[in-house]
Formats: C-alpha cells, sequence, structure tokens
C-alpha cells in the first residue's frame, strides 16, 4: 500500500506540518481560532507537478463532536489555487449526527473549522496549505417567518403549539436581542396574555442502563406554548422582533378552543395565603424530594446502592410509584448534573452561558409531562446553592459565569450583583418561563436551594426582589416564587420572606437530637409567622449527614402527620429518596394520602391547636388542625419519633377536646396513621362543655377526625 504525504503548511500556525496517511483516509486541517456563526473559509493550495488530483471541503464542529461539512464539487491538480468555501446555511453542508441540514444556530456552537483534504488517485501527494476563516455579514434582508405550523383548534387545558422558522435565522437562537417571537392571545372573555416563543431542537432518548443519552433528532425550530383555559374562539397575533427593530405583527386564523374552563395551575390560595389551591381545590403536596436520580451522601450516610444516572426513566419509573401510594408532589432540581440548562461547555451536552443544553430541556419537558400523566407537581427548582457557593458543595470552579470557564465573573459573590450576570440569569429565566410556564405540573419557580450556603452575602433582598419581579413578567400563568434556606426556620432571611414577589417559603428540618415535631410546629409558629405565608419543609430526614436508620423511619413515617396539624403548606419532603425507594418507604405516603382525602385546610379562622391529654400521657403530644365544625388531629409518642422502633403499646389515654365545647351530635373517627386506614367510627351526643375522647390503644401513632354533624360550630 502506498502512503500518501501531506505537506501541510497552514498560514496561521506558522510550522509546517508532514503527515502521512493510508488512502483512502482524509486528512483534517484544523485552522486555528474561534469562530462564531456563518463563515468562509480562504485557503490557498499549493499541489506539486505529478501528483494526482485533490479533493477539498471545508467543515465545521463543536466541543461536543456535532460536526457539519461541505464537500467541493471540484478537484484540484498541479498548481496554485485560491480556494473559497461558504459554510453558511443554504450551501449544502451534511451534519453528522442528524439533522442533515445545518441552520444558523448549528454555526454558532460550532466554533472550529478546518479543511478535509484527500488524494483523489491514492498517489502519495504533497500539499503546502494557507488557510483563514472569515467571517460573514449577515444578510442584509427583512425579516419574515415561514414555515409556520400549528393544529386549526385545541382544547381546554391542554397544550397547543405553534412552530416556525426566522428569516433571516439568529446565530444565536437563544439571545432576545437578536430574535424574539411571541403569541399575544384575546381570550373569548376580552382578557389579553402573551405568550413567548423558545427555540427547540427535537431530541431523541436512549436509555443505556448505566445511562440516559440524547442526541438530535431533527432541525431546530422556535416554538411558542399556550395551554388555553376558556373555551371558544380566541384571537392570535404571531409578533416578531430581529435585532432590536420595530416589531413586526402578523393575524392568525381564530383559534376555536373545545372542552370545559380549566384552572389547573397551582397559586397561593386568595382567601388564605397560607395554602396553595387550584380551580378552587386545595393543593397541600405529598411525596419526597426527588431532586436528582442519585445521591453519594444516601449511599454513605444508610449503605444504600447509588441509582444509575437513567434520567426521564428513573422519573418515570419514581412518579408511578409516587402516585400509586397517594402521592401529588416532589422536588426536582435543575442541577448541573441533573437537568440544568446552562453550565460547563467542557462538560458534554453544555455550551456555556446562554446557550441552553437542549437534552436537558428535553428531559425536563418529559419529566413534566410524566409528573402531570400522574397527577403530580413539581417544586422545580432552578439554582442549587452550589453553583454560586465557594464554602458548601461548591461547584463554583466549574460554573460558565467563572471568568477561568469564559464567563465575566471573578467571584461566585458577583453572581448576585455583577449587571453582566444578572441580565443572563434574566435570560434565562425567559427562556424557562417560555418553555414550562404553561405546565400545570409546576407547582413553583424555587429561585434557590439552601440559598444561605451560596455567596449571596448583603445581596440576599436585592437579588430576590428583582428575580421575582422578573418571574411575573415572563410568566403570564402566574406561578408561585419560592426560595429556601438550609438547616431550619431559624435560617429564615425574614427581610427576604417579606418581600411581595415572595409567595411561600422552603425551609429544612435537620437536627441532631430530640424528636422532630416540636421543630416542624416552630417553623409554623415563629418561622413563618412575621411574614404570614405558608410555608413548606423541602428537606429533612435525621441531620443533613443522617441519622439512625430507626429515627430515620420513625420520622419519614410521622413528620407529614405533624406538618398537617402544625399548618404547613405540604407535606415535608424526605431529603432521602434512595432509602425511601429501596428500603420501602412508599407507604407512609398513602397512609397521609388516604387521611386528608377529601379534607381541606383552608379558612380565615382555621388554626393549630394542641390538646391536653390525661391518664397515660407520658412523652405523648396531641395536636390538631381546626376549622369551623372539623378537627384533623395526630396523637404521637415523641419518644418513639425520636428514637425509631416499635415504641411501646399506649392504652388509657384520653385526649381532652375542650372545656367549653358547644353540645350538639360529633362523629369522631380513629385511624391508624402507619396504614392510613379507618380504625373505628363512631357517634357521640355531647350536651355542652368539657369533651373528652377515649383513643383505641394505639402504638407510635394515632390519627383522629372529629365533625359536627349539622352546623358549623367548630369540633372543638
Amino acid at each position: 500500500m502506498r502512503l500518501l504525504s501531506l505537506l501541510v503548511a497552514v498560514a496561521a500556525v506558522g510550522a509546517a506540518e508532514q503527515v502521512e496517511l493510508r488512502p483512502p483516509l482524509s486528512r483534517l486541517v484544523p485552522i486555528p481560532g474561534d469562530q462564531a456563526g456563518p463563515r468562509r473559509i480562504e485557503a490557498e493550495l499549493t499541489i506539486p507537478p505529478s501528483a494526482g488530483a485533490l479533493g477539498v471541503g471545508g467543515w465545521v464542529a463543536d466541543q461536543h463532536g456535532g460536526w457539519f461539512q461541505r464537500i467541493l464539487p471540484a478537484t484540484y491538480g498541479e498548481g496554485r489555487h485560491q480556494v473559497v468555501i461558504e459554510l453558511a446555511p443554504g450551501y449544502g453542508l451534511a451534519g453528522e449526527p442528524a439533522p442533515a441540514v445545518l441552520r444558523a444556530p448549528d454555526l454558532d456552537r460550532c466554533r472550529r473549522s478546518g479543511l478535509l483534504l484527500w488524494s483523489v488517485s491514492g498517489r502519495p501527494l504533497g500539499v503546502e496549505v494557507s488557510a483563514r476563516t472569515v467571517a460573514l455579514p449577515p444578510p442584509a434582508r427583512s425579516g419574515r417567518l415561514i414555515d409556520l405550523a400549528f393544529a386549526p383548534g385545541a382544547t381546554a387545558g391542554q397544550r397547543w403549539t405553534l412552530s416556525c422558522l426566522a428569516d433571516p435565522q439568529p446565530a444565536d437562537p437563544f439571545d432576545p436581542a437578536a430574535f424574539q417571537l411571541a403569541l399575544e392571545v384575546t381570550a373569548p372573555d376580552g382578557s389579553t396574555s402573551r405568550q413567548t416563543g423558545f427555540w427547540r431542537e427535537p431530541q431523541a432518548m436512549e436509555d443505556g442502563g448505566d445511562r440516559e443519552r440524547t442526541r438530535q433528532s431533527g432541525p431546530g425550530r422556535f416554538e411558542v406554548r399556550f395551554r388555553p383555559a376558556q373555551p371558544g374562539v380566541h384571537r392570535l397575533r404571531l409578533l416578531a422582533t430581529w435585532g432590536g427593530g420595530a416589531e413586526q405583527a402578523s393575524a392568525l386564523p381564530p383559534l376555536t378552543v373545545a372542552g370545559a374552563v380549566f384552572d389547573g395551575w397551582a397559586r397561593v390560595d386568595a382567601q388564605d395565603r397560607r395554602f396553595l389551591s387550584a380551580g378552587g381545590a386545595l393543593v397541600w403536596p405529598i411525596g419526597p424530594n426527588l431532586r436528582s436520580p442519585w445521591d453519594v451522601r444516601c449511599r454513605e450516610a444508610y449503605g444504600t446502592a447509588l441509582n444509575a444516572d437513567r434520567g426521564t426513566a428513573w422519573f418515570a419509573e419514581q412518579f408511578a410509584t409516587l402516585a400509586a401510594h397517594g402521592g401529588t408532589g416532589c422536588e426536582v432540581w435543575m442541577s448541573s448534573w441533573n437537568l440544568a440548562l446552562e453550565w460547563n461547555a467542557r462538560w458534554s451536552g453544555y455550551h456555556g452561558v446562554g446557550r441552553y443544553a437542549q437534552g436537558n430541556a428535553e428531559r425536563l419537558d418529559r419529566v413534566l409531562d410524566e409528573a402531570w400523566s400522574r397527577g403530580l407537581r413539581v417544586n422545580l427548582v432552578v439554582n442549587n446553592h452550589g453553583q454560586a457557593s465557594t464554602k458548601a458543595d461548591s461547584e463554583w470552579r466549574a460554573s460558565p459565569y467563572n471568568r477561568a470557564n469564559g464567563g465575566r465573573l471573578a467571584t461566585a459573590a458577583e453572581f448576585f450583583h455583577d449587571p453582566w450576570a444578572l441580565a443572563m440569569q434574566d435570560r434565562h429565566r425567559r427562556y424557562v418561563a417560555a418553555r414550562w410556564a404553561e405546565h400545570p405540573a409546576v407547582l413553583a419557580w424555587k429561585q434557590w436551594s439552601e440559598v444561605n450556603l451560596s455567596d449571596v452575602g448583603g445581596h440576599s433582598v436585592s437579588w430576590h426582589r428583582q428575580a421575582a419581579e422578573r418571574w411575573r413578567v415572563h410568566d403570564p400563568y402566574r406561578h408561585p416564587v419560592t426560595t429556601h434556606w438550609c438547616g431550619d426556620w431559624t435560617n429564615i432571611d425574614q427581610e427576604v420572606a417579606a418581600l411581595p414577589g415572595i409567595d411561600f417559603l422552603c425551609f429544612n428540618a435537620y437536627h441532631e437530637r430530640g424528636p422532630l415535631a416540636p421543630l416542624l410546629l416552630a417553623s409554623v409558629q415563629r418561622g413563618l409567622r412575621p411574614s404570614g405565608k405558608g410555608g413548606m419543609v423541602t428537606e429533612f430526614g435525621c441531620n443533613w449527614n443522617g441519622g439512625s436508620e430507626p429515627r430515620l423511619y420513625a420520622e419519614h413515617a410521622s413528620a407529614g402527620f405533624v406538618a398537617l396539624v402544625a399548618g404547613h403548606a405540604g407535606a415535608p419532603m424526605n431529603w432521602w429518596h434512595e432509602w425511601v425507594e429501596q428500603r420501602g418507604g412508599w407507604q407512609c405516603f398513602r397512609a397521609l394520602a388516604n387521611f386528608v382525602a377529601g379534607e381541606d385546610l383552608r379558612g380565615s379562622e382555621a388554626r393549630s391547636v394542641g390538646m391536653a391529654l390525661e391518664g397515660e400521657r407520658d412523652r405523648l403530644q396531641a395536636r390538631a388542625w381546626l376549622r369551623p365544625g372539623r378537627a384533623l388531629g395526630h396523637i404521637l409518642d415523641l419518644a418513639w419519633q425520636e428514637d425509631g422502633g416499635d415504641g411501646r403499646q399506649r392504652s388509657g389515654v384520653a385526649v381532652v377536646v375542650g372545656e367549653e365545647v358547644a353540645p350538639g351530635s360529633l362523629v369522631v373517627e380513629w385511624w391508624d396513621a402507619d396504614r392510613g386506614t379507618l380504625r373505628s367510627r363512631e357517634v357521640l351526643v355531647h350536651r355542652g362543655g368539657r369533651l373528652v375522647l377515649a383513643p383505641p390503644p394505639f402504638r407510635r401513632h394515632l390519627a383522629f377526625k372529629l365533625v359536627r354533624q349539622g352546623g358549623a360550630k367548630e369540633a372543638g
């Protein structure tokens, strides 16, 4: 086999390079430099006598293996040749892997360029090459929207999608300064909303067993998502802006929406701001913290097996199991190792600040769709503390905002006040809201996990104020906005909590010793009371680094009931989800869900009350959530919650409901709090005055309902 020698001297490099390869393989000649967008290769090729014909092509590539190439139809023989290769949409660049058609956004990612050379005849060949890349100017034509696609009708409560292409296509489709697309919708009642468009590149998912992989499955397009709330005829106007120019408006055919009125988005309840509701019904989430498929700390603390990173397949399995056990909510993180949209461009699938990872975006599409199909709502964490922290679980060294990785920030603290950083965060917010705000599976936008572990410093109030205001601008569906503090309720920044744009509060309930119940009660009475807002524990389970497994089980089994009677806005979410799934911890969700089914906690007079105990009451606690005519109660063995195990048999206990209870007929139900089953039910005819209930014998904890028949007077 003869050798083909290519003598390559690229002008930008300087020194010549001697290479040898065997035909029919080709030689890639990279051109140094970082060139984004449409470009031209200008090359001079010198081919010696009797060398035979040379084939030439040009290519562009990104850092993750994305590749487009253009092969010139002509071949080149002896002599000096000036070769120009346009690498831009419309010049027939073929892609590998799919899609086969190159568009402007692909060129924004593909910043490496080069020549592709090969010997047509297979003879040894020495070539002298001088080459450079030159940016091509943008097309000098007015903008228009092409290839418009949408359905002629829609159903209330279901997603309706419009998609199109922009001509000229912006190099960076995520940059609103380059191009903006929006849909103005006038509903049958005359109200108007604006739905923001976003860039989407469809992805195929592959569950490899050990890891989920994504690949682009088709060309990208701009999309607008709209979920109508009202049936009837909607008037539509499509709005487009190129490069900060004048907004172009185009009327579309009216959209006829069938079905019934839909109001399935969770929001702060209009009458009782301590709780969330949707369509007039209470939303009280029950479930664990499913932030990402795997957790090294759980393995370290409890010896669980580390889950494979199976992405959407894992979430689908967890959601199915949770829903089967009565769960209605969970938390999911947009973290660098899970569903983040922007991160270090050296990491697989990411392209830096402002260029959103389409593989993860498609994953989040599927996660939310799967959750909603199971009746679950997701507390969506937009930022986790390590992303802007140098002191706790720090990820700052890998952050794309870090100057060392191509960003503009010297310190993590600048993330919270630098104008460029704030602008890019708002651009990210805009994309998130455009793509997912219409989704009723989104419980809330949780801006941070454990923000006080980040480097926010003295900028927490100003950062949260502007961020919450911008969510209001971007989200026409008005999802609640929240944030989160580590440790327990004592770390809540009450100045942040009081901001009008913060709708409810999230915090942890970790503690080293003692029972959990007093901490959950204090969370409401002392942590939430200053702001008057609702709150949820979104991490708990002994201490942050674990604890005894018997104690973890006891807390897991009882925390939901304790939070219910204390007045939390949802059940506490256990951090140790691998322990929950691998040690059979799902039953407590079913028990709690059975007990609260059909109940409503809201009302101006609704409150948490403690109830005195008589008889064998050592280390027992009784508490109830009281509304006119109805009480939901819980009796807890504090020793069991602190130490775990089976707890001891309790009998001869009396619950003092009150000393001045109005006369009437009352129904009392006793519930097995571990199984979520009704143990007994009886009707009491109370003559007025002191009311004492006699619980059946129990271990660990016991739940009860007390309902007044035929009136709205308080049960207690």
